[in-house]
């Protein structure tokens, strides 16, 4: 007798409140299934769940990521710095370089305009006004270890992202026969159906 297995939620098979046993329980899974009132739950082949568990990880990297420039944010509030209220973005090119130049020593306000990226739409005024601070030497130490810390997540995550596209080309190659299709450059758009028709030529 032929059997197919299913992975069942436990939210399907719920039986009524009671006394109930594993032999109760099994008759009356059996009976549902003959029913054909169970359904069977997603299983993913090896590449899927490869995948998932590699967008998984990005995930919570990201997630970490934001945590180390939430507490950089904290400490520069604990030294009454608002630079990260002036500018859209602690973390691109001004921000970091504010950040690399407090944790160097830098302490001066006037010393950090030259870093200023000619995109920063604030005022030089308000931006020397946000970087009044008392400067904490322990404020100053944790932005230190939170910077690093992003710094080395960014790697990780970096790391990830070409892992995730590599297996991604994986699974295009198996759903393709092993051909896998470039997205072609601007530009280039006639040159994708000229590789078609020459790979459609070897195949022949």
């Amino acid at each position: 007798m032929w059997v197919e297995v299913y992975l069942v939620n436990a939210k399907q098979i719920k039986n009524v409140s009671g006394r109930k046993t594993d032999m109760s329980d099994a008759a009356w899974i059996q009976m549902l299934h003959c029913c054909g009132l169970l359904k069977s739950s997603f299983l993913p082949d090896d590449l899927t769940e490869t995948i998932r568990t590699l967008v998984r990880q990005r995930k919570a990297l990201l997630y970490d990521s934001t945590r180390c420039i939430q507490r950089i944010q904290k400490n520069l509030e604990l030294m009454n710095l608002k630079i990260h209220t002036v500018i859209s973005d602690i973390t691109g090119k001004t921000g970091k370089a504010i950040i690399e130049a407090i944790i160097a020593g830098e302490r001066k306000p006037e010393n950090f305009l030259p870093l200023l990226d000619e995109r920063i739409l604030a005022k030089e005024e308000d931006i020397l006004k946000s970087l009044e601070g008392n400067w904490r030497s322990e404020c100053v130490f944790l932005i230190k270890q939170c910077y690093s810390q992003y710094k080395e997540l960014q790697i990780h995550i970096s790391e990830c992202e070409k892992e995730i596209e590599s297996s991604l080309q994986q699974m295009a190659a198996v759903a393709n026969e092993g051909i896998i299709e470039t997205v072609p450059a601007k530009g280039n758009e006639d040159e994708k159906p000229k590789k078609r028709k020459e790979e459609e030529e070897k195949k022949k």
